[in-house]
């Protein structure tokens, strides 16, 4: 048994170094799992393929398909075509598989350099189907059976759902074992490299809220910190893209100098954009996107006690460039007041309907054109907002994140790769799909063509996955 333990951790050396070699990016230090280590508890990926669903039966025969590779702990996933020997290539979440039958591996290497086993699954993009028989399609769907004859050997029959259904979505997960892992993931899935990046505590929202629009400003992702530390999750992220830069957000009481001083101990060059308060940290960061767009246009409002607005925004501030500001929901902040009457931003938009009548008066008297998106509730208006945005060209249902509603990391992160995909950000409760969300993907599975999920299984369940899976198939 010990020889073959060192055997498995000899091939997965080999696997690591040949892996690290041949793709020319970013190195990782290799080292070999200690040959006590199982095979179960080494990092995986999973290859997960559309179903047959299809819109017509031409649609359902065309390439490209799209396989997604699902990363099962922190890493890089790596895939190849073919048999072997050949290169490896580095993933980002979803591949498109070449026509014709192939044989699809794929690997993830941990951040130590560790390789997990190489998964492989059989796909084919090559079956030329016709119609051997079918119901009348009503509204709804029917069931048809499509024979067709593989361009390798042999006949396949194929039964696919026809009817008003969208070819190809793809719905994945973006998940890490907690917080900060699953920001790290959603960073990796979009993020080849990023010479800057925003950080933000992931222990309380206040100082975080804002981050989006800086983001967007930089083309930068989201990644999340302890107060007293930097996450190994986060540090893993920060080294795969190579950062030089990071912007704080927030002072020393949500992220401390101890924690900056261990970014500074990687090579990484810190900034602090803070303010005494919430809403005085929320103008420090308008103005350095200002500094960075050297425009002044549209500035989001939102209250400042409580996170679902600014989630809901966040895709739409980062794909602008554009602040959010913080108020009370009583009264406009001073603070806030004097921002916005020294920037004179050309428009406002008030996100939920907690703001009050007083409060809107001074933001009227100080922007001269004020608009105000609210629905029932945060699922409701993140509905709402997501509509309104994709009516005025500036956001596409193309692209659909999910995060849980009552939790602001998983949604603050993922909101920053919503609005970098040009995408919508919807909310929901952990356990069930929110009807307003059902709703919403339902009236649009024509148009989407990518849906993640942010979180692990603990975050948004697996049975709201699937319920969100049974929408598209």
């Amino acid at each position: 048994m010990r020889d073959r333990g060192e055997h498995r951790a000899s091939h997965r050396r080999l696997l690591a170094s040949s892996l690290l070699c041949c793709a020319l990016l970013l190195p990782l230090t290799a080292s070999a799992a200690p040959s006590t280590q199982a095979p179960s508890t080494l990092p995986s990926v999973s290859i997960e393929l559309p179903r047959d669903v299809a819109s017509s039966p031409d649609s359902w025969t065309k390439p490209p398909l799209i396989a997604q590779l699902v990363p099962q702990g922190a890493g890089v996933v790596w895939y190849r075509f073919g048999a072997g020997p050949g290169p490896w290539q580095r993933s980002f979440g979803y591949v498109v598989v070449p026509e014709g039958k192939q044989l699809l591996s794929a690997v993830l290497v941990a951040p130590d350099g560790t390789a997990g086993p190489v998964v492989q699954v059989v796909t084919r993009t090559d079956v030329h189907a016709t119609a051997a028989s079918a119901s009348p399609v009503p509204a709804a769907a029917s069931q048809a059976t499509y024979v067709g004859t593989p361009v390798a050997s042999g006949s396949v029959s194929v039964r696919v759902v026809v009817g008003p259904r969208q070819l190809g979505v793809v719905v994945r997960r973006l998940a890490g074992p907690n917080r900060y892992g699953t920001a790290a993931a959603i960073s990796a899935s979009d993020f080849a490299s990023a010479h800057t990046v925003v950080l933000a505590t992931g222990e309380k929202f206040p100082d975080a809220l804002t981050a989006s629009g800086l983001a967007g400003a930089l083309d930068a992702p989201v990644l999340l910190l302890h107060r007293t530390s930097v996450p190994s999750e986060t540090k893993a992220e920060l080294r795969r893209l190579g950062t030089k830069h990071a912007i704080i957000c927030g002072g020393t009481p949500s992220v401390d100098t101890y924690t900056e001083k261990q970014l500074r101990a990687m090579g990484i060059s810190t900034e602090r954009l803070a303010g005494k308060t919430r809403y005085e940290t929320a103008i420090a960061v308008s103005k350095r996107i200002q500094s960075v767009t050297g425009s002044i246009g549209r500035v989001f409002i939102v209250r400042g006690d409580a996170f679902p607005d600014a989630l809901i925004i966040s895709p739409l501030a980062y794909s602008q460039r554009s602040p959010i500001l913080l108020t009370t929901t009583g009264k406009l902040r001073p603070s806030t007041a004097a921002r916005l009457s020294a920037a004179r931003y050309k428009s406002a938009v008030v996100v939920g309907d907690s703001i009050s009548p007083q409060t809107m008066g001074g933001i009227k008297s100080r922007v001269s054109a004020v608009d105000t998106w609210a629905g029932n509730g945060p699922y409701d208006t993140a509905v709402q907002v997501a509509a309104h945005e994709v009516l005025s060209g500036a956001l596409s249902w193309k692209y659909v994140g999910i995060a849980r509603g009552d939790i602001f990391p998983d949604a603050l992160c993922g909101g920053a790769i919503a609005g970098k995909h040009g995408g919508v950000i919807l909310l929901t409760p952990s356990t069930t799909l929110s009807p307003e969300v059902s709703n919403a993907l339902s009236a649009h599975t024509a148009d989407v063509q990518l849906c993640d999920i942010y979180g692990s299984s603990i975050a948004v369940g697996d049975s709201v996955k699937s319920a969100i899976e049974s929408l598209f198939h």
